[in-house]
């Protein structure tokens, strides 16, 4: 993935300014929001000019919203062009499947197999007010680099070790004591120990915000939000 160059930050340009034209009187019509549910008749078109940033990461995208393989082997089949499988694929996700909003958009676009963070993060400013989910902590919270002290009370906050496990690239010996820590002593403490390798690796980069990255990148909102409660109140 190339990382972010003129042309890609005046395309993020055009997006805010394209959600801002939508978003009209702030009273009367306040626009996009993340938790809104999303329809197929008021919301396909903007859902797909907020989205065409990401075009060539559609197929990705469907996938991790949870479309079928075959559905979007057939979209590609179908059109020549990715902004055209993009609305395509937007169509029949809004068709199908539980309701979908712009967070579990977010979401999505921030999966380990898209990596579209910047196109996130553009609707979410837009969705929030120009607060991103993280915004309440503050720059210097986000930046701060976790303690050992926090990773016993972070561990209560996760139900699995396995999709940590594979987010943070763990060592296969690191793997396995994880394992072997949750059958001896329970999820909390091998998440412990899941959290415990990841901050040995990165050091001064095992910030709060590099943790949150990671928590929504596997989809658990309701787990980022309450690791950002918890830094909230030190």
């Amino acid at each position: 993935m190339l990382p972010p160059g003129p042309t890609l930050s005046l395309c993020i340009l055009l997006l805010k300014f394209r959600l801002l034209l939508q978003s009209g009187d702030i009273e009367a019509n306040p626009g996009p929001t993340l938790t809104s549910i999303l329809t197929l008749g008021d919301d396909l078109n903007s859902v797909y000019k907020n989205l065409i940033n990401a075009a060539g990461n559609w197929f990705d995208l469907g996938l991790d919203l949870g479309l079928h393989p075959g559905t979007l082997q057939n979209i590609k089949d179908d059109n020549h062009r990715n902004r055209d499988c993009l609305r395509e694929m937007i169509g029949a996700r809004l068709k199908t499947g539980p309701p979908l909003t712009y967070s579990d958009i977010c979401r999505s676009l921030r999966a380990s197999t898209v990596q579209r963070n910047d196109v996130a993060t553009a609707i979410e400013e837009l969705c929030t007010g120009g607060a991103g989910p993280t915004e309440s902590l503050g720059a210097s919270m986000r930046d701060t680099v976790i303690k050992n002290e926090d990773l016993i009370y972070l561990a209560a906050y996760f139900d699995s070790s396995a999709l940590l496990v594979a987010a943070m690239s763990l060592e296969p010996y690191e793997e396995g004591n994880v394992k072997k820590a949750e059958v001896s002593e329970g999820i909390r403490v091998a998440v412990q120990v899941c959290l415990k390798y990841w901050k040995q690796k990165k050091q001064k980069e095992a910030t709060v915000q590099a943790l949150l990255a990671i928590v929504r990148g596997l989809g658990k909102e309701d787990t980022a939000t309450r690791i950002e409660e918890y830094f909230q109140k030190k």
